[in-house]
């Protein structure tokens, strides 16, 4: 899932808003936290599974990130 950081979260995390490819490693619930606005319910629920895990996102564009790891490693419960 894409996620969006506004200029103020990116400003926060000290990270660049606009440039694809930038990284970030951020605890999940720290990310959550930072939005003033909130996330949306989708964007909540799928940050609240992550807990206190960090996260790296890779900039995509224009404070749009993609998150491409989790540490420790998140899986699935059958």
């Amino acid at each position: 899932m894409d996620l969006y950081l506004d200029r103020y979260q990116c400003e926060e995390f000290e990270i660049d808003y606009e440039p694809a490819g930038s990284r970030l490693t951020v605890r999940a619930d720290k990310l959550l936290s930072s939005k003033a606005s909130g996330y949306d319910a989708a964007h909540t629920m799928y940050l609240e599974r992550f807990d206190q895990r960090w996260l790296t996102l890779e900039g995509i564009g224009f404070g749009w990130f993609r998150m491409v790891g989790c540490d420790p490693p998140w899986q699935v419960e059958a």
